[in-house]
């Protein structure tokens, strides 16, 4: 359950391992000492409000299925992703298919909304917990349960939030022959030894990696992460053991992989979260090398699109079907 108010985020209920502190073994097999609490993410059991089981059903050629953290608020992002790079209908020769994570909200007119949204696109899973910023790993784990029971065709997952652009003509040109069905890959722009803010926004409490200035484990940034699907399964199952950890990205795309060992992180280069320089690279280049950048701002990524479509027209010509 989910403590409702202020503290909203706040798994309950919090215990200590009577053993002592939890250790995880990190890809190398080094011993790390990582917190004494033992509550695990809530979303293993918890229902769907809404459910869309066949996103993935009508192909046998999945390529990507694109995943998309997302709030329940944000119509106008989930609308331009469908309208740019992540309409399922794009793409001739690698099918994608999209999927919006969402958690509960408690304003109703959103949530009425959402369902209609969602009965027009069926595209979206809505999990049983606070669409919160805290709560973001509860929607990754929610995510990693829906593809192990609804998804098992697709060759990749390609995580994003729902403020970035991605040049998929170039991710299937640059990053898909690079990588084989059958590995253990997760492509990022890699973390590796981060400082563990200990104050601030991003605080980690010091039961977390006591003793530890920067973080002992490599990881991927959440806003672009490309993994084959076969490593998804094997990640859910441990997620059962692993303690909870509210930084999302640290624990969905660092902890878990690392824990069932033999996944290799892979450096993937441009990816830009500057927006304003991104933009700039977009319109002006006559090749913009970015794969992904940040679109905050609204009508940004119809502007990445537009820009894409023209300076990539032999990429598009190659791979896309009739686009406007």
């Amino acid at each position: 359950m989910i403590i409702p108010g202020k503290y909203a985020w706040i798994p309950y209920p919090q215990r200590r391992n009577p053993s002592g502190p939890f250790i995880i073994n990190n890809i190398n097999g080094k011993s790390i000492k990582y917190t004494n609490y033992t509550f695990y993410p809530l979303t293993f059991n918890s229902s769907f409000l809404i459910n869309n089981q066949n996103i993935c059903k009508d192909t046998d050629n999945l390529t990507f299925l694109i995943m998309v953290h997302t709030a329940v608020q944000h119509f106008d992002r989930r609308k331009a992703l469908r309208e740019t790079w992540a309409n399922p209908r794009l793409l001739k020769y690698h099918e994608s298919r999209l999927l919006f994570l969402v958690g509960r909200t408690e304003t109703n007119t959103f949530q009425k909304a959402l369902e209609i949204e969602s009965l027009e696109f069926k595209d979206i899973v809505q999990g049983d917990f606070i669409d919160d910023y805290h709560n973001l790993t509860h929607k990754g784990i929610l995510g990693y349960r829906w593809i192990v029971k609804y998804c098992e065709n697709a060759q990749f997952v390609l995580k994003i939030d729902d403020d970035v652009f991605v040049n998929i003509f170039l991710v299937i040109h640059k990053l898909v022959p690079k990588y084989r069905e059958d590995q253990r890959i997760i492509a990022c722009r890699v973390l590796t030894n981060e400082t563990i803010a200990r104050e601030g926004k991003f605080a980690v409490d010091a039961d977390y990696f006591p003793g530890y200035k920067n973080s002992p484990i490599q990881y991927c940034p959440g806003p672009f992460v490309l993994m084959l699907r076969r490593i998804i399964p094997e990640m859910y199952e441990v997620a059962k053991t692993i303690p909870f950890y509210w930084v999302d990205d640290l624990y969905l795309f660092g902890i878990l992989p690392n824990q069932i060992r033999n996944v290799s992180f892979q450096f993937v280069e441009n990816i830009d979260n500057n927006e304003e320089s991104a933009l700039k690279c977009f319109q002006e280049e006559t090749k913009c090398k970015y794969l992904a950048a940040y679109a905050w701002t609204k009508g940004v990524m119809y502007k990445y699109w537009d820009a894409t479509l023209f300076t990539y027209k032999d990429l598009v010509q190659k791979y896309a079907n009739v686009v406007r």
